[in-house]
């Protein structure tokens, strides 16, 4: 539990560090990792998703996987 601690604060600074040089793609990088949060929460809400996906149902998991992340970066460009 200590080491995590103790890191954390360089991780704070190094994430200042690579954000700035990530400036331009920020809000895609944003779009895209709050989609992947979105999907991971909707597949453990809908156990179904689990159970039925597979190689022929690929559609069942990728349509709301692309569909969170449009939704977010639709939601990106409304906030600014």
């Amino acid at each position: 539990n200590i080491l995590p601690s103790l890191l954390t604060i360089p991780g704070v600074f190094i994430g200042l560090w690579f954000g700035s040089s990530f400036e331009s793609t920020l809000p895609y990088l944003l779009a895209i990792a709050a989609g992947i949060f979105l999907y991971i929460s909707a597949s453990d809400l809908i156990p179904e998703i689990h159970h039925s996906t597979g190689h022929k149902n690929v559609a069942i998991a990728v349509v709301p996987f692309v569909s969170a992340i449009i939704f977010m970066y639709v939601l990106l460009g409304l906030a600014h």
